[in-house]
């Protein structure tokens, strides 16, 4: 029953959120070679620093283990 329940809600969900992008009626807006420059440039920036954040805080708890362990 609770089955039943779960996929009749997915099945509902989709249905008003395909009444509600209607395809087909050509509204569709295209980004400009500007926006798409200059999103493109956004995530190769906010990649690039999450790398960096990342890769330091993965050299910061493997100094720590280490330490722990007597390993270094």
């Amino acid at each position: 029953m609770q089955m039943k329940l779960f996929f009749n809600k997915i099945i509902k969900y989709f249905s008003e959120v395909w009444g509600e992008v209607k395809p087909g009626e050509g509204k569709v807006s295209w980004p400009s070679m500007e926006e798409i420059k200059g999103s493109t440039w956004l995530v190769v920036v906010t990649v690039g620093i999450a790398a960096v954040y990342l890769g330091v805080i993965d050299m910061v708890v493997g100094y720590v283990v280490s330490w722990m362990m007597g390993i270094g």
